[in-house]
């Protein structure tokens, strides 16, 4: 069984679009003779297709430490989420278009059409390091974990903060983690919660992962709040199915920043 996102259409369809926070643009057509850059075309490329593999490629390009590289990251283990849910992204290579601006990419057709402009490219030693998406910079949108696992209350269980996003297109906050179990310690659906600086705590709005995790096994998850910023604290909530006897759901609390 998978957790699947609440989404008005066709996981397949839109998938690729949640985890990157899309806009609709007016126009998406126009090509450009600009000179081979191989480096950018390869990060970018791999941006586009978003699988696992590709979003590895991609983080090899970026000047580590870098916001190109956390964006790799945060995509990564989003798309990880994805698989892990049971709906990975389709293994198809796609390929960003150079444009005299930077590159841009498309996905899906018709009122679903949604693109991509990464411009303002900025490197450093024959990697990237930044770049605005479309027309907003990324520097501050956001955070790769460093911390190490949070424990549930009262299991054999942890939750890692992996990496957030929020997106140019709309402010929402996407927050990937990893959930690890131990010997004898089966989970069933996680839910989450956000809590920034300041406000009320926030249910997630969308979500991707397993609806159950096996003992002794690992998997990645990815959470949406609608206008959430980072720094934060994001509350996971979690009913073990084993051991029979764990009673009330258990709690992590893990620093999105």
């Amino acid at each position: 069984m998978v957790l699947r996102m609440k989404l008005p259409r066709a996981v397949a369809a839109l998938l690729p679009l949640v985890l990157l926070g899309g806009v609709l643009l007016a126009g998406c057509g126009g090509g450009s003779t600009q000179p081979e850059d191989p480096v950018a075309q390869g990060y970018f490329d791999g941006i586009a297709t978003q699988t696992v593999r590709s979003l590895t490629s991609a983080l090899a390009a970026a000047e580590p430490g870098s916001p190109a590289a956390a964006y790799a990251t945060y995509l990564r283990a989003s798309s990880q989420a994805a698989t892990d849910g049971g709906h990975p992204v389709a293994q198809s290579a796609q390929t960003a278009e150079r444009t005299s601006r930077g590159y841009r990419f498309c996905q899906a057709s018709g009122s679903d059409k949604t693109c991509f402009e990464y411009a303002d490219i900025i490197r450093s030693g024959g990697k990237i390091v930044t770049f605005t998406v479309n027309g907003k910079p990324i520097t501050d949108r956001l955070a790769v974990g460093s911390a190490g696992p949070v424990a549930f209350r009262g299991l054999d269980a942890h939750a890692t903060f992996l990496a957030a996003y929020e997106t140019t297109a709309s402010d929402n906050l996407l927050v990937a983690v990893r959930i690890e179990t131990g010997a004898g310690v089966r989970l069933g659906a996680v839910e989450a919660s956000y809590r920034a600086a300041q406000g009320s705590p926030l249910p997630s709005a969308q979500s991707f992962g397993p609806a159950t995790l096996d003992a002794g096994s690992s998997a990645n998850y990815l959470f949406a709040f609608p206008k959430a910023g980072l720094g934060g604290r994001l509350t996971l909530s979690t009913q073990p199915i084993a051991p029979a006897d764990s009673g009330r759901p258990a709690t992590a609390v893990v620093v999105v920043r």
